[in-house]
């Protein structure tokens, strides 16, 4: 993808998400599906009091609200692209510790070597996740840190459909680049991760790397 492509996403992926936010959280679908699959991903990591973790595309702080009560000691941090969504999450009494930030994972992420002990992505890696984005989550992560991807797969027959819909539905252009599990695999052991788990969190499918 070139530099101008790049830059016309992330300008759309800004103005679609810095709209989208307002009310998502009296929704049905935050309701009976998003905040139940986050809760029971923060089961799946069972985190530590002093656990390090990050969330890519981490919006208003849904995941890292949740994971602050386990999480007392380590460090919480989470990067979204648009800005009005991180200055939501900054002002949540429950992340004043939490290290938030404004980044586009494509351009890097601005913390050193082995910072991590999990990184999480929730309904966000279809946006971004290719061989580069995925060698800085390696990266940053420690030593048998893991990545835990939720997202939708489908049969790779089937993904140009799940773009189409995912795209009608949204009325934007940058809802898609949905992969099959297979493909997701490969794509993250591509790098250095180790598949160590994949299976549904329904309605999406629950991916976990291992890094090696």
């Amino acid at each position: 993808m070139t530099q101008a492509s790049l830059d016309a996403r992330a300008k759309a992926e800004i103005e679609f998400f810095g709209s989208f936010f307002e009310g998502w959280d009296r929704t049905l679908s935050h309701r009976f599906y998003f905040l139940p699959n986050l809760r029971r991903l923060l089961v799946a990591i069972n985190p530590t009091p002093d656990t390090n973790l990050i969330d890519l595309g981490c919006g208003v702080g849904y995941l890292l609200t949740e994971a602050s009560a386990r999480i007392t000691e380590g460090v919480l941090a989470g990067i979204d692209i648009t800005p009005a969504v991180i200055e939501a999450a900054r002002a949540d009494p429950k992340l004043r510790r939490a290290d938030l930030r404004v980044c586009d994972i494509r351009a890097g992420l601005p913390w050193p070597d082995n910072s991590f002990d999990v990184a999480t992505a929730t309904s966000t890696f279809h946006h971004w996740g290719d061989t580069e984005t995925l060698k800085e989550v390696w990266r940053i992560l420690r030593p048998g840190g893991k990545f835990y991807i939720v997202d939708w797969c489908v049969p790779k027959l089937l993904t140009p459909l799940l773009d189409w819909i995912m795209i009608r539905w949204s009325g934007c252009w940058i809802n898609g680049g949905y992969c099959s599990k297979k493909e997701l695999h490969q794509l993250v052991e591509s790098v250095g991760f180790k598949v160590t788990h994949s299976g549904l969190m329904p309605p999406m499918l629950l991916t976990v790397g291992e890094k090696q």
